[in-house]
């Protein structure tokens, strides 16, 4: 067997592989569904709240007061 048919064997192995080695868990998300989901609606929060300040000042309106 050729080095380059045994490369190509090991990669389709490690394709249909259905208990990965340990390296392949690093892919895998550590936190849980909801805190990644409360991370990304903090994310659109910010970025809601960055584009209505822009559109504001593209309106010639003094953008409102964010309370901390």
């Amino acid at each position: 067997m050729t080095k380059q048919l045994k490369h190509f064997l090991k990669g389709m192995g490690s394709v249909v592989d259905l208990a990965p080695q340990s390296r392949a868990k690093r892919f895998i998300p550590e936190d849980s569904d909801a805190d990644r989901l409360r991370g990304d609606l903090e994310r659109i929060g910010h970025d809601m709240n960055r584009a209505l300040k822009t559109q504001r000042q593209d309106d010639g309106k003094a953008p409102r007061r964010q309370d901390a």
